[in-house]
């Protein structure tokens, strides 16, 4: 099923996530010492982020769309996956805005740091910047939210770095863009610090 022009598939988005919070896991471990994640639930994270787009096919999500996520946790416990599995999969979006909380799992955060991430890189390969007060995919927002999981989840991990491996793990599914991967990366790294000034005040 197609999404957009952007992201492929729905199934290539969801392979994107789950590969792409492998390499983040790996990151984060490499970063800090006191950080090994247990294979059982390296494994689980892993399931969720394949699965957490899942719930985004059903009429319920489509009628309420605030439900996205949230829906598909419940869904998850139903199914008897594991707690940890549902848990991040309803998380996932969050920060949904300015006020609300982030993520507590560490599932959780680490998917939603994937799932902005990948959104951002889409949006920004096919020149949709948010520009004065135009904002209307949300990008300003999804990269708070970046930030402020990476921040008081006491994360340690170079942003820069990992924006890189992702764009040159998943080349943008667009052509004619007026960015390479360099310059992609590097347009995103500038807005992601314009946001962190923002993000600590």
């Amino acid at each position: 099923k197609k999404i957009n022009f952007l992201i492929g598939t729905m199934q290539d988005k969801a392979k994107r996530l789950q590969k792409m919070t492998s390499v983040l896991i790996s990151e984060l471990e490499t970063k800090s010492e006191n950080l090994k994640i247990a294979a059982e639930l390296r494994s689980n994270i892993l399931q969720a982020a394949l699965l957490a787009k899942s719930d985004l096919d059903t009429q319920l999500v489509f009628e309420f769309t605030e439900l996205q996520g949230e829906i598909g946790g419940i869904y998850a416990e139903r199914e008897g996956l594991a707690h940890s599995v549902a848990q991040a999969i309803s998380e996932h979006y969050m920060p949904r805005s300015a006020d609300d909380q982030e993520p507590e799992s560490l599932g959780g955060k680490l998917i939603a740091i994937v799932d902005k991430l990948d959104n951002l890189i889409s949006y920004f390969s096919a020149g949709k910047i948010p520009k004065g007060s135009s904002d209307p995919f949300a990008l300003r927002r999804q990269a708070n939210g970046i930030l402020q999981i990476i921040i008081h989840g006491d994360l340690k991990l170079d942003l820069e770095k990992f924006i890189k491996s992702f764009i040159e793990e998943n080349p943008p599914l667009i052509e004619n863009s007026e960015y390479d991967g360099n310059s992609l990366a590097a347009k995103l790294y500038e807005f992601l610090e314009q946001r962190l000034e923002f993000v600590f005040s």
